[in-house]
């Protein structure tokens, strides 16, 4: 539930959700070996990196914005057959 702070949004302002890519010594042998995103993606999440959608979703379950934000922004970044 909101106040007045917050419009009765439930949060206030704007927050950052991130995809970070750690370039691990396997991902660096991805790419030097001119492998595929997808492969290299799935490698990535395999080695623990929260995708875009999962970072969403973890700021919706902490309350900093809205399950409606969380599809809105980020439906375009996750790969056909991908669960969040």
């Amino acid at each position: 539930m909101g106040c007045s702070r917050c419009s009765g949004s439930g949060y206030r302002g704007r927050t950052g959700i991130y995809e970070v890519l750690r370039v691990s010594p396997r991902i660096e042998d991805l790419i030097m070996a001119k492998a595929g995103a997808q492969e290299v993606r799935v490698a990535a999440r395999r080695d623990g990196m929260r995708t875009l959608r999962q970072a969403a979703w973890h700021k919706a379950l902490a309350g900093d914005t809205s399950l409606a934000e969380v599809f809105d922004h980020t439906l375009a970044h996750e790969p056909e057959g991908a669960t969040a």
